[in-house]
């Protein structure tokens, strides 16, 4: 999942509860720079894989081939 390969959080399966109350104890007990880490670690990623940029480039090759 993007959240694991970015490293910016915990997933739990949709249909896990426990799961879910699990990682959101983990979540709460992390401190201040893991958590300023983690939210550093989504933004570079996003910044990575879906800026405007790519974005664009992407769907512009997208109706490249489709126009072929």
């Amino acid at each position: 999942s993007i959240v694991n390969d970015a490293e910016c959080g915990l997933t739990s399966p949709a249909d896990d509860s426990i799961s879910l109350a699990n990682n959101m104890k983990k979540m709460a007990e992390l401190s201040n720079e893991e958590l300023e880490a983690m939210g550093d670690n989504g933004y570079q990623y996003f910044q990575k894989h879906f800026n405007k940029d790519k974005q664009m480039n992407f769907i512009n090759s997208l109706l490249m081939e489709a126009n072929k």
